[in-house]
């Protein structure tokens, strides 16, 4: 069994993973809003979807109003990540609460990657993505699991218990 310390570390760790992936996705979002050809990879990817489906509305429609609604889901969407992060400095379950949601935003991209073919062909990029995407899971999920490994330890301010 891991000590007190090395599970705090990797629950600090995981809300550090939290707060990276919400600087990442608004970065990203004003990339993709300045239509400029780079992204980070450290990043959710329904904002992104978010300005994607903005973007094809506005040409099928030819009119530029859903712009403002485009931009304001994709912050919408990022802004479960920073609340988890404040949400868990009080109390340690929001980390699961951010590991769901991350999971959500993971399953939602695969689906939509194996609906447009892109794993008929090896990509490279996407590779890469996926594997920054899975460590950002595998983050999320050691420290979901230090969570519930300190919520099984006995309080910091009571010496343990002999059983002699």
């Amino acid at each position: 069994m891991k000590t007190r310390e090395q599970l705090e570390k990797a629950y600090t760790a995981a809300r550090g993973t939290m707060i990276a992936v919400f600087a990442f996705t608004c970065i990203n979002i004003v990339l993709q809003i300045t239509n400029a050809e780079l992204f980070f990879l450290f990043s959710a990817s329904l904002p992104q979807l978010a300005l994607f489906l903005d973007a094809t509305v506005d040409l099928w429609t030819r009119e530029y109003t859903f712009t403002a609604l485009g931009i304001a889901l994709a912050f919408v969407a990022a802004l479960p990540y920073i609340v988890f992060w404040f949400a868990s400095s009080k109390s340690k379950v929001w980390i699961l609460a951010a590991l769901i949601y991350f999971a959500i935003d993971l399953i939602v991209l695969i689906v939509l990657v194996v609906m447009a073919g892109g794993f008929g062909e090896f990509d490279v990029f996407l590779i890469i993505e996926l594997v920054f995407l899975a460590w950002i899971l595998i983050s999320l999920a050691m420290g979901t699991k230090a969570w519930l490994d300190l919520k099984k330890m006995p309080p910091t301010d009571q010496p343990p218990q002999n059983h002699l």
